[in-house]
């Protein structure tokens, strides 16, 4: 398979600001436009190549006759990325997506193509908290983990008889204690501590907000893996994670009532 790559991260909110206002003028009704990088490259050299960029060393064998559904599962198991996901992107692999026709390009001479790697940094540049749909905030507060835009995370909630401004004092005094990058903070509201780690990136996001009842202060973790090594720290060590992760809130929640020192 031959691929044309576009940096996709920020490119819907241009293309419903910009483009799609433009495509609904009677000169564009009823053509087809294609977009698509600079560079034609098969899937495997792809791949190596954002291997490269991630400072990954990576070799690749080709297996014949694989079922889809196998590599499929395979890419859910060892990726963030979820099975329907991986199923659609593998089953497509047989087929080229090239752009054959470069109108687009006359008609919005705005749009700047870019190479492989460098649209591969400027997306690697996007993996943070601050830029993912938070998908878990349904309403329904508990625990839950999930896979979800390059990230393994783990959320959880607790309700709290007491102020936001005592909460937010409290994690205060734990960010420093656990030495973690403060990445952003909202006082009273939500701070967001960051840690690299050997095998990837790991974010402690929390928020504190309060309803007619109480306040509630709501924990997410984030973990984006590098390589094998941070795909088997994640698995083999998930239980250990959601120990930690359920203790560390439940004990802000009672030094937070009691008043009590961390």
């Amino acid at each position: 398979m031959r691929d044309k790559l576009i940096l996709v991260t920020g490119a819907t909110g241009y293309i419903a600001s910009r483009l799609i206002p433009r495509l609904l003028d009677s000169g564009c009704r009823g053509r087809i436009f294609e977009i698509g990088g600079p560079e034609i490259v098969r899937y495997r050299d792809l791949i190596l190549r954002y291997a490269r960029v991630r400072g990954l060393k990576r070799s690749m064998i080709l297996l014949p006759y694989i079922p889809v559904r196998f590599m499929a599962f395979g890419v859910d198991l060892m990726t963030p990325v979820r099975y329907p996901i991986a199923y659609a992107r593998v089953g497509g692999l047989s087929d080229d997506s090239i752009v054959k026709h470069d109108e687009v390009l006359r008609v919005f001479p705005e749009v700047k193509l870019i190479g492989i790697d460098e649209a591969t940094r400027k997306a690697l540049g996007f993996l943070s908290p601050l830029h993912v749909e938070r998908v878990w905030d349904d309403g329904q507060r508990g625990a839950k983990s999930l896979k979800h835009e390059g990230f393994f995370i783990f959320h959880r909630e607790e309700q709290i008889q007491s102020s936001p401004e005592k909460i937010f004092t409290l994690l205060t005094r734990l960010a420093s204690e656990m030495k973690w990058q403060v990445a952003a903070s909202e006082p009273h509201q939500r701070m967001l501590l960051r840690k690299l780690r050997t095998f990837g990136e790991e974010w402690l996001e929390w928020r504190v907000g309060r309803d007619i009842i109480s306040t509630y202060l709501a924990q997410t973790a984030f973990f984006a893996p590098r390589g094998l090594g941070g795909f088997l720290y994640w698995y083999l060590l998930y239980p250990i994670h959601a120990l930690v992760s359920r203790r560390r809130i439940r004990a802000v929640a009672k030094q937070a009532e009691r008043d009590e020192p961390l």
